[in-house]
């Protein structure tokens, strides 16, 4: 931008927001990465919009690596809406295997994965069969004092019944209820469709 004859330091907040939503949704994800970069060479400090926008442009272009070395390279990591996009997008379109080292990845750059985070994870485990994994993920939730929702609840059932696992599908259910988590129409569906 300098050499087209403008000072970035000019720029306003809602300028620089606006031109990277717009590089983004025109699918111009490099140009708006190069942009946040050049701003930060000036000393403006993307907001979280900013980094937003180009998270789920490259979800969009399914580029998780590119994305990662730009978190890395400017020492942030999206909030918790757009790091939530990011681990459903690596789960539908990699699965959790490749999923849990961009999760660990962003963690180290100081997201905090909340109760949805840990809920994707749990769900995708679930259609993977991968139980063990599932249920290591609700430990892990518990631990850090994270209520599970009632969709986490009613993914465990479900991939518990897949596995032929009646009597624990009962288990789940008296934690959900005994933690709290009302169950939903889907939870009894379940319920009944697996006994």
């Amino acid at each position: 931008m300098v050499e087209m004859g403008f000072d970035l330091r000019d720029v306003k907040k809602a300028t620089f927001e606006g031109v990277i939503r717009l590089l983004c949704r025109d699918g111009k994800i490099q140009e708006a990465r190069d942009f946040v970069m050049q701003a930060m060479a000036f000393k403006i400090k993307p907001s979280k919009l900013v980094l937003n926008e180009v998270a789920y442009g490259y979800c969009e272009k399914k580029d998780f690596d590119d994305l990662m070395s730009f978190f890395a390279v400017i020492k942030c990591a999206p909030e918790v809406v757009a790091g939530n996009r990011v681990m459903h997008s690596l789960c539908s379109h990699f699965g959790t295997r490749r999923a849990e080292p961009y999760l660990q990845e962003l963690e180290l750059l100081g997201f905090n994965p909340d109760e949805i985070t840990f809920g994707i994870m749990i769900g995708w485990s679930c259609r993977e069969q991968k139980l063990k994994s599932a249920f290591l993920y609700l430990s892990e939730m518990l631990r850090r004092h994270l209520n599970p929702h009632v969709c986490t609840y009613n993914a465990l059932i479900s991939g518990v019944f897949m596995e032929g696992m009646w009597k624990h599908a009962g288990e789940v259910f008296a934690e959900m209820v005994d933690r709290g988590t009302t169950p939903d129409l889907s939870t009894f569906r379940f319920l009944l469709a697996g006994y």
